[in-house]
């Protein structure tokens, strides 16, 4: 999404996320905080505690993203 972002010569930009998509729009947020200007996820349930993210951006990414 990023190259996708950087291709268009977007400085800022928002993402919409729906049902596991909404684990994506997360972490990309999440990566990029200073160039994402709007988040919305749509049809999902609220993951909770910042453990239950971790968990679900980093199975979502394949890798860790923040310390355990």
């Amino acid at each position: 999404m990023v190259e996708l972002v950087n291709s268009l010569k977007l400085e800022k930009f928002s993402i919409v996320g729906h049902d596991w998509g909404a684990v994506l729009a997360w972490g990309l947020a999440f990566m990029c905080p200073d160039r994402v200007e709007r988040l919305v996820v749509v049809s999902v349930g609220y993951l909770g505690k910042r453990r239950s993210w971790h968990l679900a951006v980093s199975a979502a990414y394949d890798r860790e993203l923040l310390p355990a």
